[in-house]
């Protein structure tokens, strides 16, 4: 079965000591990489025993060597600027083993910082930002090197310390928060000569490539300690506050940061569906990215919602069962045609979001025969005002199923939300003089409805208009080859009465963000290993269900106008076609 919740981690990069001259693996978890001149550490936050540790401010004032053996630390570097002579101060935000540095002893310029706690380890931009909650350790960072896997030199911030050459001290991290390096020159560099360094050191240890880098204190401060090996880059220069690594062997890997897990069980008309969650808080709801023709970075229109369905699958297989998730996908990709769809978990500590096992799914679709009535959206400014969306909820569509379809009353300039004033909770689409009930947040977000715009009338002049059918679940427009632009809405929206369908409070307005319409536990699909999904519903079959959103649209009687045609819509710019 595809729940199991046991995605390991692979065997880390630094397991086993390479014969390599220059490349040795003192500690478990710890490669070294010593040019002499220039020296890395690598440490695999995954590893068994590995943590990190800062300087507290009474350990502060001591070399790296003493420090290290201060604390029983396996590896040691210098860390922030600070004051010298006097040891008092540094210049970023300093915290050591959960105690902050006194809040006169640090921030003394606010540039970035490096924060460490449990399941976490990551750089900070902007020293304004307070630390995220449980981080025990911090070493501020100052200038950045390198920022998503790019070098910012040659001007990197525009401080003239690193146009000019100075020994160095650097701290990096991989893109998925697991490789921790220890960067120490002691010969001297520029800022672009410690990118190129970090770059070829980080290779030279067979480690991933460093996604993010500063420049730390240098000159006589610039030191590293590796026990076993003592002062790999000497200074006799104590300094006020380092960043240890310990590499026990054994217990805990507290900084490990794994990333998420699931999969992608289909992608098909009836939407996309699976499971995620992260396993450093495995209780927890997370996001989940979904990117429709191609994978994240590729410009590939993506969406987000939260996999937060019950599944019973999951319920033994990882210990809880609120992990599921289900999305719509985007209405012109049902052509038939085989579309990647790619999906993310999204780490809850801001790591590396992980692609589902099963993605990329292939999307290859088709949606008919059509049902109900189609109204004309008369014109450019009446479309954008729906909000209407070509790649989300235009449906390709034959000429000939379009104009088969019983047209019904023109679609109105702008939709009208109402509520009642006697604190009812439902929401109304007035359409002409019926009622329509807008039957959850999730439609409200299909439709982009605004909750700032709901109106509220008089009850009893809402009682006195008649209830149609419930307002459908998703736009659905549909174009002719003359041009002219529909919305496909139920075959008699607006007789058929009493279609409210239960209520929902207009006050959870702020939750709304993140949801899917349609979104439920029952029906979902736990594919083989593998397996692909399509649904295919041809004129010459009939379907084995024909989804919801098919049966409902809308109907507001509104004044014919001028027919308008997607001809027009193309060659006016007040359109959204976003």
């Amino acid at each position: 079965m595809r729940t199991r919740a046991a995605l390991a981690v692979s065997a880390g990069l630094l397991a086993c000591p390479l014969a390599r001259a220059g490349v040795s693996d003192p500690h478990p978890g710890i490669r070294v990489v010593d040019n002499g001149a220039t020296a890395m550490v690598v440490a695999d936050l995954c590893a068994a025993g590995v943590s990190v540790r800062a300087t507290k401010y009474a350990e502060r004032n001591a070399t790296a060597a003493t420090w290290a053996k201060n604390v029983d630390a396996e590896v040691a570097i210098n860390a922030d600027f600070f004051d010298f002579p006097g040891w008092s101060w540094v210049i970023g935000r300093a915290r050591g083993a959960g105690e902050d540095w006194p809040a006169d002893k640090q921030l003394k310029e606010v540039r970035s910082y490096w924060q460490f706690g449990p399941t976490q380890a990551g750089l900070v931009p902007n020293a304004a930002t307070e630390p995220s909650a449980g981080v025990t350790d911090i070493v501020g960072g100052h200038n950045i090197l390198i920022d998503a896997g790019v070098g910012k030199g040659p001007l990197f911030d525009g401080d003239a310390v690193l146009q000019g050459k100075h020994r160095r001290t650097s701290i990096g991290l991989s893109a998925d928060h697991r490789y921790l390096y220890f960067f120490v020159s002691d010969t001297l560099l520029n800022g672009d000569g410690m990118v190129t360094n970090l770059v070829s050191h980080a290779s030279q240890a067979s480690a991933p490539p460093i996604a993010w880098a500063t420049n730390q204190d240098g000159g006589g401060s610039s030191q590293l300690y590796v026990k076993g090996l003592g002062s790999v880059i000497s200074s006799t220069r104590p300094v006020n506050n380092h960043l240890g690594i310990f590499a026990k062997g054994a217990g805990p890997a507290v900084n490990c940061n794994h990333a998420p897990e699931g999969w992608l069980d289909a992608a098909d008309a009836d939407g996309a569906r699976g499971w995620t969650r992260d396993v450093d808080a495995p209780d927890a709801a997370i996001e989940v990215h979904l990117y429709w023709g191609g994978a994240a970075g590729t410009g590939a229109p993506a969406s987000t919602t939260t996999a937060d369905l019950h599944r019973d699958d999951l319920c033994a297989a990882l210990g809880s069962c609120a992990h599921g998730f289900t999305a719509r996908v985007p209405l012109s990709l049902l052509d038939g045609q085989a579309h990647p769809v790619h999906a993310y978990g999204i780490d809850s500590s801001g790591g590396a979001n992980a692609e589902l096992s099963g993605s990329p799914g292939t999307l290859q679709a088709t949606m008919s025969p059509l049902m109900g009535k189609r109204r004309h959206v008369v014109d450019p400014p009446s479309y954008a005002a729906w909000k209407f969306d070509e790649f989300w909820d235009r449906l390709p569509a034959a000429n000939a199923d379009v104009e088969a379809l019983k047209p019904g009353a023109d679609l109105p300039g702008t939709p009208t939300l109402v509520r009642a004033d006697d604190g009812s909770p439902q929401v109304f689409v007035l359409d002409g003089d019926v009622l329509r009930h807008v039957a959850s947040p999730e439609v409200m977000q299909a439709w982009r409805f605004d909750f700032g715009a709901v109106e509220s009338r008089s009850a009893a002049d809402l009682a006195a208009l008649s209830e149609g059918e419930a307002w459908p679940a998703r736009p659905v427009t549909l174009v002719s080859d003359a041009g002219a632009v529909y919305v496909l809405d139920a075959p008699d929206p607006v007789t058929s009465g009493g279609g409210s369908g239960g209520s929902w409070s207009a006050g959870g307005a702020g939750g709304v963000g993140g949801g899917d319409a349609g979104k439920s536990s029952s029906g979902t699909h736990t594919a083989k290993s593998g397996e692909e999904s399509s649904c295919s519903v041809s004129a010459g079959r009939p379907p084995r269900e024909v989804p919801i959103w098919l049966f409902a649209l809308l109907a507001l009687g509104a004044q014919r106008r001028r027919r308008w045609t997607a001809s027009q819509e193309r060659a006016d710019s007040a359109v959204r076609t976003d």
